[in-house]
């Protein structure tokens, strides 16, 4: 039978242990400004540049680097930093990430080399006029659900005005005050109106919104970005929102 010699295997231990902890901080640290102390004295700078370089970090983070690790007196290997985040840059200054990060709304901060830079703008440009489009569309049909629900509010408040009218003229000897209902009633009508009005014109910029929505998709699909249409925003007249026609 062998038996293991009880010195390698606290060294093993110990070695996993480290392993364990230098993966744990590292992962950790991984797309945040910051290092800790583990990172600072025993981690890859190399492999820490190559992290940077793939997510677009600017190179102004390693004097962030720079500042947290001499609380620690250690100095970032600026050499293997750069050749790490130069390499990685090489993965993030394509077109296809560069669509994927348009896609997601993130502006381009000004990483790519000369020669690459132009692969990553196409992209993001592509990916950049799909997110923005449909960022507006999202944001008109939003208003427009806010002035639906403004409309019942106020809808509700005039149902109330007209019963209470009701019951006092079942009820003589209720008291009211007719001439203010009947103003506040009239108010709301003009506000139901308003909004009504404001509810066509922004349903017109969604359609003009939905235009330029298909028009991006198509030009992304064109250039090889493959998406199928997933804002579909059917029209919904009042009655089936439960609004009045005539408030």
């Amino acid at each position: 039978m062998n038996h293991k010699n009880p010195v390698c295997l606290k060294t093993a231990i110990r070695s996993a242990a480290f392993v364990v902890t230098v993966m744990a901080a590292f992962l950790g640290f991984a797309g945040c400004a910051s290092l800790n102390k583990t990172l600072c004295l025993e981690g890859d700078w190399y492999e820490i540049g190559l992290r940077d370089g793939e997510s677009g970090v600017e190179s102004e983070q390693f004097d962030e680097y720079v500042d947290t690790c001499a609380k620690y007196d250690v100095i970032p290997d600026v050499a293997k930093y750069s050749e790490g985040r130069t390499k990685g840059l090489e993965f993030f200054c394509t077109r296809s990430v560069g669509y994927s990060e348009g896609r997601q709304g993130r502006e381009y901060r000004n990483v790519c080399s000369e020669s690459s830079e132009k692969l990553f703008l196409d992209g993001h440009s592509l990916g950049y006029n799909l997110y923005s489009t449909e960022k507006t569309i999202e944001d008109l049909d939003r208003t427009i659900s806010e002035n639906y629900d403004q409309i019942r509010i106020w809808q509700n408040r005039i149902d109330e005005i007209e019963e209470t009218w009701l019951g006092q003229s079942l009820n003589p000897d209720l008291t009211s005050s007719p001439l203010d209902t009947a103003e506040e009633r009239a108010a709301r009508r003009q506000d139901i109106l308003d909004a009504k009005t404001e509810i066509e014109e922004l349903q017109e910029l969604k359609a003009e919104a939905m235009i330029e929505y298909r028009r991006a998709l198509d030009e992304a699909s064109d250039n090889g970005f493959q998406e199928e249409e997933i804002i579909e925003y059917p029209e919904v007249d009042d009655e089936a929102r439960g609004i009045d026609a005539n408030p």
